[in-house]
C-alpha cells in the first residue's frame, strides 16, 4: 500500500491504459517522487507482525521509532523509543499493528492525529476501531494529516455511505492484507493442528498460533 500510494502507481498505469503517456515526454510525473530512504517510520505494536514489517522498512533505508510507555519488554536496538506526544509529531508514516483491546479503541483520534505532522500518512492494517474514523474523516478533509492507506474498517464491508470511501487522499483495499493463500493455509492447518492436539489431551499451552 505504501509503494502504491508513495509512487502513485495506480494512477499512472490508468493513465498508460488511457493512452496518455503517448502525448507526454519519455517520463513524467504530476508530484515530486521522494525515496523512502530517511523516512521516520513508525510501529505500534512490534509483535510478530510489527516486527516483520521492521525489517522491510530497515531494507528501504527507513529509520524505525516507536512509543514507549514506560520501559520496553523488549528493546530492539535499531528502534528509537519516544515518547507519545514525540512520537506522533516525529512519524512520516505510522503504521498500525496492534491488537485490539480497551486500550487501543480509538487510540488514533483527534487528540492523536493533531499531533501528526501534516504531511504524515497513517497506515492500518490492524483492526478497523483501532481509529475513529470519524475523526480521521475531519484530519484528512482538513488537512490535519496528508493521507490514510486502510484495508481494515470500523465495520465491513463499510456502508455505501461511509464518508471514508469518497475521499481522495484516504486508499482503501477490502481487508486483504491477510488473503495471501499460502497464509490461508497456513490458518487452516493450524486449526487442524489444535484439533488435533485437543484430541491428544494436550494442554492449551501447547497449541498454535498461525499468524
Amino acid at each position: 500500500m505504501l509503494l502504491n500510494y508513495h509512487n502513485s502507481t495506480a494512477t499512472y498505469v490508468k493513465e498508460s491504459h488511457n493512452g496518455v503517456w503517448p502525448t507526454k515526454p519519455w517520463t513524467y510525473w504530476h508530484d515530486p517522487i521522494e525515496e523512502l530512504a530517511g523516512k521516520q517510520f513508525g510501529i505500534i505494536g512490534l509483535g510478530t507482525i510489527g516486527k516483520a514489517v521492521l525489517q522491510i522498512a530497515e531494507a528501504f533505508g527507513m529509520h524505525i521509532i516507536s512509543p514507549s510507555r514506560g520501559e520496553p519488554k523488549d528493546v530492539i536496538e535499531s528502534v528509537s523509543y519516544l515518547d507519545w506526544s514525540t512520537f506522533l509529531g516525529t512519524c512520516d508514516y505510522l503504521s498500525l499493528h496492534c491488537p485490539l483491546t480497551e486500550e487501543t479503541h480509538h487510540l488514533i483520534n483527534a487528540n492523536s492525529l493533531v499531533k501528526m505532522k501534516p504531511t504524515a500518512v497513517l497506515i492500518n492494517t490492524s483492526r478497523g476501531p483501532v481509529i475513529n474514523e470519524d475523526d480521521l474523516h475531519a484530519a484528512l478533509s482538513q488537512g490535519i494529516i496528508k493521507a490514510a492507506l486502510l484495508d481494515v474498517l470500523s465495520e465491513e464491508p463499510p456502508s455505501a455511505d461511509n464518508p471514508l470511501l469518497n475521499l481522495a487522499n484516504c486508499y482503501i483495499t477490502p481487508h486483504q492484507a491477510w488473503g495471501s493463500k499460502q497464509a490461508r493455509e497456513r490458518l487452516l492447518q493450524g486449526i487442524v493442528d489444535n484439533i488435533t492436539k485437543y484430541n491428544q489431551g494436550n494442554n492449551i499451552t501447547d497449541f498454535t498460533l498461525t499468524l
